[in-house]
């Protein structure tokens, strides 16, 4: 079980990657600093990174991780049943998740 401040974090992250105007405001920053085009100068430019760097850190969407909802687990996490590896393998046993089947050779 992963700790809850961790859990917490991860959930404040979700809430500030997911608000539109916060991603709408990074993407403008951003063509303006990969702009190839005449009409940005250089001091526009510098000014867009100097705005980007102030922005929180974790803004980024990949400073976001996928979580298991039930345990809190990062790694070995399966986004085709949106749990990780251990969870999967919980349900799959006690016949919650219908059309997987074990394999053996």
């Amino acid at each position: 079980m992963a700790r809850k401040a961790k859990i917490q974090k991860d959930l404040r992250l979700t809430k500030m990657n997911s608000n539109p105007d916060r991603i709408k405001r990074r993407a403008e920053l951003k063509a303006i600093i990969s702009s190839s085009d005449d009409s940005v100068t250089a001091e526009m430019k510098m000014e867009a990174v100097f705005a980007l760097q102030k922005r929180p850190l974790n803004e980024s969407k990949s400073r976001q991780t996928s979580r298991c909802p039930q345990c809190g687990r990062i790694h070995g996490y399966m986004r085709r049943f949106d749990l990780c590896r251990l969870c999967v393998r919980k349900f799959f046993r006690s016949a919650y998740l219908p059309g997987v089947t074990m394999s053996s050779w």
